[in-house]
């Protein structure tokens, strides 16, 4: 038997006491089992560790449904061109704004009476084109700024669900 204190070897097991230290191994034992038993109790029990799967589970399904959010709003169905109508839809346009055009002139001469000076016809005519486009040019900014405001907003969003979500995996 082995000595737990010194390591010495005792030939004889019904030997109780060590030979080189003078342990007495009867008493050591009992000792030795209530401290084990006391440090047991001490030392916590290994907590559950979460699975790590979880949170990246979690953080995949955000980052997917954002994709399909953005997928989904931000595209047009795809057409694929044809040559014959696009070129039908460019004279059409050309031709509807040339009647558009002599219909605005006919009404400006009208106005004019039976002597019209041409260079204060053309000058109306230029100034009404330029507010007509100043009007589309500020009807874009504004669409520009409402598509902008809305993809921030989705943007946010998705930003909150994935911030609560990581929050409740850290919990």
């Amino acid at each position: 038997m082995e000595c737990p204190k010194c390591g010495a070897e005792n030939v004889a097991p019904s030997n109780d006491e060590c030979r080189s230290c003078g342990l007495i191994m009867s008493r050591y034992s009992p000792v030795e089992q209530r401290l084990r038993r006391e440090v047991m109790s001490r030392t916590p029990a290994p907590e559950k560790q979460s699975s790590s799967l979880v949170p990246l589970i979690g953080i995949v399904v955000v980052i997917v449904a954002a994709v399909a959010i953005l997928f989904f709003t931000e595209r047009e169905p795809y057409e694929p061109p044809s040559l014959d109508a696009h070129i039908n839809e460019i004279n059409n346009r050309g031709a509807e704004a040339r009647k558009k055009k002599q219909e605005e002139v006919e009404r400006e001469v009208a106005k004019l009476g039976p002597n019209p000076d041409i260079n204060a016809l053309k000058e109306q005519i230029d100034r009404d084109a330029l507010e007509r486009e100043e009007r589309r040019r500020q009807q874009r900014e504004e669409n520009m700024k409402w598509r902008l405001a809305v993809k921030s907003l989705k943007w946010f969003v998705i930003a909150a669900l994935a911030i609560l979500l990581i929050r409740s995996q850290l919990r």
